[in-house]
């Protein structure tokens, strides 16, 4: 009989996040002997772009886990499946501490409930080593699986095809420590100063006149297939991100992987992702953000160079190698929790062992 897995989501809007989760299900599925499923509330994810995904659309909350022996939990707000499904094997995949964030989205009332689920939270796999060891203060057992991307979607240009250079702000408006109304400050200026280049913004939804108090996209895209975020990344000229917290950050890779140049922020996932090998930027002052992309569009050739080392540091970033990590820990959790269930059973009067 296979593991069966379940990955708990409170929804299927677009957001990295979720693209990942979606990811592992159907990765999950290539290995002998596993079985994973999405559970989750809202409609079909038609932006992820795969027919027929393994999801079953459901509140996690109200939902009948019975036939599964792993329970993949990702909020915060899932913490009583913990405490419903506490003879199954649960594991917490966290992608970013949502107390980071907290007070960010209005939200502060909540850190109390976010520290209770972390504290609950037995076995924690992340995305990066910095949040690994923003989370052992909990006192779980916290795991750093890596993150992935695939190369044959977000792969290399061959030659840049506009006239007219381009700048790609990616990421939610409506998310402060996304930092896009940041970039969009720093395009503005940029656009200024060269009035030819093209703002291009790819958004999971439409915040157009919010930003336009700000800088006024040439080109708006939303809700993007994969395929489709690639190709822009290979059309752009540079990629403009600069989100103040991350738990890893996903554009900077994908970026990387299909040669486009970034301006990103010298924040702790994204040091621990460039290892000094990337130039990153100081967020405190925005100036050097915008000296920083002029410096790349007036100099194409400088641009060019960055290409080998960010296809250096995305091919670090393969779902051949995150999944065999996802599988050990959950065969680890799955190994750890039934010693538990057998031990609870040999203690009870009158069981059988």
């Amino acid at each position: 009989m296979p593991i069966r897995i379940a990955y708990a989501l409170p929804g299927t809007g677009l957001s990295g996040g979720v693209k990942v989760v979606l990811e592992q299900v159907l990765r999950l599925n290539r290995w002998p002997w596993f079985e994973a499923t999405a559970v989750a509330a809202g409609p079909y994810p038609d932006w992820f772009g795969v027919e027929n995904l393994p999801l079953i659309p459901a509140d996690p909350l109200d939902f009948d886990f019975s036939r599964f022996d792993v329970i993949v939990t990702t909020f915060y707000t899932q913490g009583e499946l913990w405490m419903t499904w506490a003879d199954k094997t649960l594991v917490h995949f966290c992608q970013g501490f949502e107390g980071d964030y907290a007070e960010a989205v209005e939200k502060a009332e909540h850190l109390p409930i976010i520290d209770r689920f972390y504290r609950n939270a037995a076995v924690i796999a992340t995305v990066s080593e910095p949040l690994r060891r923003r989370l052992r203060r909990f006192g779980g057992r916290v795991f750093s699986i890596g993150q992935g991307l695939d190369p044959r979607v977000f792969r290399p240009r061959s030659q840049a095809t506009e006239t007219d250079p381009a700048i790609l702000i990616v990421g939610p408006f409506d998310l402060p420590f996304k930092g896009v109304a940041e970039a969009l400050q720093v395009a503005r200026e940029v656009k200024r100063l060269r009035p030819r280049v093209r703002i291009w913004r790819a958004s999971p939804s439409d915040t157009r006149r919010l930003e336009g108090a700000i800088c006024a996209a040439d080109d708006y895209r939303l809700a993007m297939l994969p395929q489709q975020m690639a190709d822009l990344y290979r059309r752009a000229d540079l990629l403009l991100y600069l989100p103040s917290q991350e738990g890893f950050g996903l554009p900077l890779i994908e970026a990387m992987a299909c040669g486009t140049p970034v301006i990103a922020g010298a924040i702790e996932p994204f040091q621990d992702i460039c290892r000094n090998r990337y130039p990153l930027v100081d967020l405190s002052e925005p100036s050097r953000a915008v000296a920083a992309t002029l410096n790349l569009l007036d100099h194409p050739e400088q641009a060019w160079c960055l290409r080998p080392i960010g296809f250096a540091i995305a091919r670090r970033y393969r779902y051949w190698k995150v999944i065999p990590k996802l599988l050990g820990l959950i065969l680890y959790a799955h190994s750890h929790s039934h010693s538990r269930t057998q031990s609870r059973r040999r203690s009870k009067p009158g069981t059988r062992s």
